[in-house]
């Protein structure tokens, strides 16, 4: 190398540390235009690799690019033409390029081999190019792939704040909640600047609706000097409807920030509300116990939030009841037990000190969305009381599918005349004026295991029986008992309760027609049951010339007709079941009924498929039975249907895994509920069915090459 050649690179050098970058492309071009022979090939590439940095600090991004791009095409000195090709496409917005080159520089700092040709920092930095990749990742909903780059960022810096929180989002952003948290957690330990972390961990907080929690992260947040997070708290107590706590919390705010639109937009829009400058209204809730360690802690996480104090009476329980309790700092009465729901509810309403009363059972859960709402409507003054949506988990197949829904007054205002009346199944008295919403409750209390589900049918039937002999003229109770009768599968005893109260009603229902309806379903059910099919067609189409969207009249006939064969009319019947179904749940419609079948889609497409398999049509029956297992995996009964097929379709691999899954879930549904919910011979038989499907199957054999052992299959299928 001559003379010249080290003058120029000396000034070069000289450049660059004085940031001249002007002069570092200049004495940069000069390098790269001569003969390797003369300057070196290491040189050359080099100076290119500073020449293209200086064009990026001269924002001259094409022409960089005309000297990058060669090199990174060659593989030479990938680790920096990639990063600073990186920065260009960051800073074009270009998420393409962005997202092959961040990709080309992770690969190539994995490799050992490849050093840095110039800048030492560029590997030292890789975290922050990591981060920034990540960034571009999630924005383009690439959540599994930015997590790689974010961890991989952390191997380089353990301590870098904003991968912590890009990490978590990404998390997030696949609904993998617990491992946001713990990564937000880990990087409030292992930060020491981590403002940031604390205020993310409310964000996501409140984005998943854990307001309590994301309350004290912005507050601790704020403490600890992000002034942001003060802004997020006041827009948490606004979405909460705490008028007077965001309106004090934004004040705070714009003494830092004067001219934040946000924070005055939001100012002046809370100041506009018609209840602004009135006290704000207090909403207790008040619960009834008595041993339910198992649910009260979750209940109470449901909805702790949506109120402003909880009153918990405890009627005698012997367990942990009391002391899960005590751990929210509840107001706790206890009350002796009278047998009678109505005294112990309006015993915990008198303790209650709020404006408006907000009725839960500890076996029961507030969906967590919509505690803003319920915080809203202690605001008006125009309704007394407002139902809410209650959805039952029902007893019967394993996997939970079946839910039934009603409209039940839930939240009312403290008053003489608001009172509950009936010693079970009680009655909320509103004299005037009750909304209607669609706040969703999820009543988990008749999906119970056997010894659960017997005793509180003991409970509750001995209650009804007492109010039956005190009100026998009573179409509700009379419905009622019918009800629990009928839920135990007891048709003979519940049918002389459900004639009575349609011989009540049947000529004059006025504002009880629900009540009809339901009795008319019960009497359907009845007959079905007893298979006197004309009976129960005459039943459903009663409750159907009055309401003809009824689904579980429908589901019911449908059945009917499959039993008697008459397939055209069950196909007609169960497809507008379906139809209806799923306008019920597209478009929310109040009524008094309690609809049972809403969750039992899978019931009608099973039973489809039964028809269209009787008819050798096995295409059409796969069909509908696929539709079934996807709204309910656990119903054995498909999957034995499905077994029938393959075996007749000389399947026979298909076919044990089909018994297989049938044998097991109908298992779990003789150890729960002590039915499989056909049959026991029908089950007995797919037991047969599967010992065939196996000696059939010539490979199966090779594994499993005798009965003994397909039975020792069956009882590793039910250990598991």
């Amino acid at each position: 190398m001559d003379e010249a050649i080290k003058k120029t690179l000396s000034k070069l050098n000289i450049a660059l540390a004085e940031e001249n970058f002007e002069q570092v492309v200049s004495f940069a071009y000069q390098i790269i235009s001569l003969p390797v022979e003369e300057a070196g090939a290491g040189e050359i590439l080099r100076a290119a690799v500073i020449l293209g940095f200086a064009l990026v600090k001269l924002n001259r991004f094409e022409e960089a690019k005309l000297v990058l791009i060669p090199f990174l095409e060659k593989n030479t000195g990938i680790v920096d033409t990639s990063y600073l090709l990186f920065c260009i496409a960051s800073a074009e917005k270009n998420y393409d390029d962005t997202i092959y080159y961040g990709n080309r520089f992770a690969e190539a700092i994995s490799d050992p081999k490849n050093l840095p040709v110039c800048f030492t920092s560029t590997v030292d930095n890789a975290y922050e190019l990591l981060n920034n990749l990540a960034i571009t990742l999630l924005n383009d909903e690439q959540y599994k792939k930015a997590i790689e780059y974010l961890k991989k960022g952390l191997e380089y810096k353990r301590d870098f704040p904003l991968l912590y929180i890009n990490l978590a989002i990404a998390y997030y952003r696949l609904h993998k909640f617990e491992e946001a948290l713990g990564i937000l957690k880990e990087g409030r330990t292992v930060c020491t600047d981590n403002t940031e972390i604390t205020r993310t961990l409310g964000l996501i907080h409140a984005e998943n609706k854990q307001y309590l929690k994301a309350e004290m992260a912005f507050a601790e947040a704020h403490e600890k000097g992000s002034t942001e997070a003060l802004f997020d708290l006041a827009i948490l107590y606004h979405s909460l409807f705490k008028i007077y706590a965001t309106e004090q919390t934004l004040l705070e705010y714009l003494k830092l920030y004067p001219e934040h639109n946000d924070a005055l937009q939001l100012l002046q829009e809370i100041r506009s509300y018609p209840f602004y400058g009135k006290p704000e209204p207090k909403l207790s809730a008040a619960m009834i116990v008595k041993n339910e360690e198992e649910m009260l802690a979750e209940c109470i996480e449901s909805f702790r939030e949506a109120v402003d104090e909880i009153v918990i009476v405890d009627t005698g329980s012997t367990d942990r009841t009391v002391e899960i309790a005590q751990q929210y700092h509840v107001q706790l009465y206890h009350h002796k037990w009278k047998d009678d729901f109505s005294e112990a509810r309006n015993f915990s309403i008198s303790k209650v000190t709020g404006d408006w009363v907000l009725i839960i059972d500890a076996d029961e859960r507030m969906e967590r969305a919509d505690i803003p709402k319920v915080r809203m409507l202690k605001w008006q003054d125009k309704y007394n009381a407002v139902c809410f949506a209650v959805f039952s988990s029902l007893p019967g197949h394993a996997g939970g599918a079946d839910f039934g829904k009603h409209y039940s007054p839930r939240l009312f205002k403290k008053r003489d005349d608001i009172y509950y009346y009936g010693i079970v199944h009680n009655l909320l008295n509103v004299p005037t004026n009750i909304a209607v919403s669609e706040i969703r409750l999820y009543h988990l209390g008749y999906d119970l295991d056997r010894s659960k589900m017997l005793k509180k049918f003991n409970r509750s039937i001995t209650l009804l029986q007492k109010q039956v002999k005190d009100r026998p003229d009573d179409p509700f109770v009379l419905m009622n008992i019918a009800q629990m009768y009928l839920s135990r599968n007891f048709a003979n005893e519940g049918e002389p309760y459900a004639l009575k109260c349609v011989s009540l009603l049947e000529n004059n229902p006025e504002d009880r027609e629900h009540l009809l309806l339901m009795a008319y379903y019960q009497l359907s059910l009845v007959r079905l049951h007893r298979r006197e099919y004309q009976k129960c067609i005459e039943y459903c189409q009663k409750a159907l010339h009055r309401k003809p969207n009824y689904i579980d009249v429908l589901l019911t006939l449908g059945y009917c007709y499959y039993n008697m064969q008459e397939y055209d009319k069950a196909i007609e019947t169960l497809d507008k079941y379906l139809t209806c179904r799923q306008e019920l749940l597209n478009k929310e419609e109040f009524n008094l009924l309690i609809l049972s079948k809403l969750g039992s889609d899978y019931e009608a497409e099973y039973i489809l498929g039964e028809i269209y398999r009787q008819k050798k049509d096995y295409q059409t029956a796969k069909k509908h039975y696929g539709n079934a297992l996807n709204s309910n995996t656990f119903y054995w009964c498909i999957h034995n249907s499905l077994g029938k097929i393959f075996l007749e379709e000389h399947n026979y691999s298909a076919a044990t895994a089909s018994f297989e899954n049938a044998i097991k879930y109908g298992y779990l549904n003789l150890e729960k509920y002590g039915t499989a919910g056909q049959p026991l011979e029908e089950y007995k038989q797919t037991i047969e069915n599967y010992k065939l499907s196996i000696e059939k199957d010539v490979a199966a054999q090779k594994s499993r090459p005798t009965v003994t052992d397909a039975l020792g299959r069956i009882d590793a299928l039910l250990d598991n």
